[in-house]
């Protein structure tokens, strides 16, 4: 005997009507794991943590939680009563579309400075220069802490809007999820 498949498949007010329901309590439940730990948060980490934590009882994407303002409400409402817990890195005095503008203007310096990278290395290939050795100049600490303290701040920056994450001293891409920074490199700023 064959299966009626429609039962299983249910389209009707009344499923779509529960299935809210039960995405607004896993919101609402991963809204507050996410606060009792300190994270911040959004779209994304709350769909992250929902697929870790309760993907027994459902899954919802990022883009189903902005999309929905059912979901965006809790979380807008969330993050409006607990503003000084929602965001773990103070910019300052600057806005986000400030950090946004100054992200998109060291982006572009960052991909210049690979194309002269990349032409420099072609030009010392065909010279045929020799590589510098390590014991020509003694590098100072004040030379290094500068990038140092530039990463610092641009990580800074990063983590507050949102555009990556920190997970078991790693930081990672939001967008795709690519590593950016190792463990090693992410230790060696905070110290």
């Amino acid at each position: 005997m064959k299966i009626d498949g429609r039962k299983q498949n249910d389209n009707t007010k009344a499923y779509r009507e529960e299935k809210v329901k039960k995405n607004k309590l896993l919101v609402e439940k991963a809204v507050k794991l996410l606060a009792s730990s300190k994270q911040k948060i959004n779209p994304s980490a709350v769909s992250r943590t929902i697929t870790e934590y309760f993907s027994d009882e459902g899954k919802i994407s990022s883009v189903g939680i902005r999309k929905s303002p059912l979901y965006m409400d809790i979380l807008e409402a969330h993050i409006a009563n607990n503003i000084e817990n929602n965001f773990d890195i103070d910019i300052g005095n600057e806005n986000i579309s400030d950090c946004k503008k100054e992200k998109y203007k060291l982006a572009v310096k960052n991909e210049q400075l690979i194309r002269e990278n990349r032409i420099l290395n072609q030009i010392i290939k065909q010279e045929n220069i020799p590589a510098p050795t390590k014991t020509t100049q003694p590098e100072s600490l004040e030379q290094n802490d500068i990038p140092i303290q530039a990463t610092k701040e641009l990580l800074k920056i990063a983590l507050s809007m949102g555009e990556c994450y920190v997970k078991n001293d790693e930081v990672f891409k939001e967008e795709d999820g690519s590593l950016i920074l190792t463990k090693k490199m992410y230790r060696r700023l905070l110290r």
